[in-house]
């Protein structure tokens, strides 16, 4: 939750550059498969904009880890076309604006 207003606010500076965030939610606060109340919750508690979608059982997420053992949060850069640039990382500005288009 802490990284929510720093990716928001990069999502809002360089959204027309091309930037999108997309916050995967693996469990809601019962250890369940977040509902669309619990993604919406999520955002608004957190004044966040760009989407915010479940990842039952972390399943989309594990396909970033090497190993079988998730760090949350975990965060990625993919770069246009799809490609994993960044695996595992605290983004920041500077690695933002260098992967823009």
């Amino acid at each position: 939750m802490a990284e929510a207003p720093e990716l928001e606010a990069l999502y809002q500076k360089y959204e027309d550059d091309g930037f999108i965030v997309i916050t995967l939610l693996g469990e809601n606060m019962d250890s369940q498969t977040p509902s669309q109340s619990d993604l919406e919750e999520w955002a608004d508690s957190l004044g966040v904009t760009h989407p915010v979608v479940a990842d039952p059982n972390f399943d989309y997420t594990f396909g970033f880890i090497d190993g079988n053992s998730i760090g949350l949060p975990s965060m990625h850069i993919i770069a246009a076309g799809g490609e994993v640039v960044a695996r595992d990382i605290w983004a920041d500005e500077n690695d933002v604006q260098s992967y823009l288009p």
